[in-house]
This record gives structure tokens, C-alpha cells and sequence, in this order.
């Protein structure tokens, strides 16, 4: 019998990832002018409601409606309200930008992505038929 298998039946004390309740980012990516705000800001309130200490945060290079936005929510059991570096969940309602949110994803990470594809990328609205 080998030293490892033996160990473990012997009960040898197995290495657990930690438990971690309750410190969480999400990162919702829209595009500005779109309305998501308000979805954002009744997201954030839920978890707040909760009792879970939260904190969000618009990213968006632009006013101009069109162009991409992010909102970053912190859920944290200790109360932090600084951003993470790290997305624990996406959620990629713009077709723009989802491909390279996801890729920025670390190990581990979850997404959602909109079914809906823009006008803009749509290639029959791009390339009519002429048939």
C-alpha cells in the first residue's frame, strides 16, 4: 500500500478552499443611455436590504449615449466599499464589449451575457441582401 493512500484512510486531515460568505463584485456592462441605472440601482439595493454592506460605481469613458458603460457592485460582510480588482460575476449586456469583459474574467468567475445581439453587429443589417 502506498504512503499516500494510507494516509487517507488513516483520516489525515484534507486541505478545505475557505468559506467566504458575503464578499462579492459584480460588474454589470451596458451601454450608456440605455436605462440600466435604474436596474443597477434596484440590484444594489436589494443586496443593501439584506443587510449585506454594498457599494456601487458607474465607469463609463463617456456621456455620449451609445458608447459602453460599466457598474461595479462590492458586497462586503466587513464593509469595504472600494472596487475589487477582481470580478466574481459578469453580467454582458453589451454585444460590443462582452467578448473582451469575458476574457478579463480571472479563473473562477461567472457570467451572463445578453441573448439579444445589437443592430450594429446584426450581419443582416450590415450587409443587406440583395437577392
Amino acid at each position: 500500500m502506498s504512503v499516500t493512500a494510507s494516509a487517507v484512510r488513516e483520516g489525515f486531515p484534507q486541505a478545505r478552499p475557505e468559506r467566504v460568505v458575503n464578499d462579492f463584485a459584480i460588474q454589470v456592462a451596458t451601454v450608456n443611455g440605455s436605462g440600466s441605472q435604474t436596474a443597477n440601482l434596484v440590484l444594489l439595493r436589494s443586496i443593501f436590504q439584506m443587510g449585506v454592506p454594498v457599494s456601487g460605481k458607474n465607469m463609463f469613458p463617456s456621456n455620449i449615449a451609445g458608447l459602453p458603460t460599466w457598474y461595479t457592485i462590492r458586497a462586503s460582510s466587513k464593509g469595504y466599499i472600494g472596487r475589487k480588482k477582481e470580478v466574481d460575476f459578469l453580467v454582458a449586456m453589451n454585444p460590443e464589449t462582452a467578448r473582451e469583459d469575458v476574457l478579463t474574467l480571472p479563473p473562477g468567475a461567472a457570467s451572463r451575457s445578453s441573448s439579444r445581439r445589437s443592430a450594429a453587429t446584426s450581419p443582416s443589417t450590415r450587409f443587406p441582401s440583395t437577392s
